[in-house]
């Protein structure tokens, strides 16, 4: 039910069904947690776990 977000800023941002934002992070950058240009996919598996996808590499976000 989520809504996931790749926004030009190089972030991400997730709201729920009715539109409030739940979260953001993200920023311009190459270490974990930051994405070296725009996000180009985003998908989450059926655990919660979060992928994001930019130019140049996947990175995996587990849910805890």
């Amino acid at each position: 039910g989520n809504i996931y977000v790749g926004e030009a800023h190089q972030r991400i941002s997730i709201f729920s069904p009715d539109g409030a934002l739940l979260a953001r992070f993200g920023e311009k950058g190459d270490a974990a947690g930051q994405f070296m240009s725009f996000i180009h996919g985003i998908w989450v598996d059926a655990h919660g776990d979060l992928y994001v996808a930019d130019e140049r590499r996947v990175q995996k976000f587990a849910r805890v």
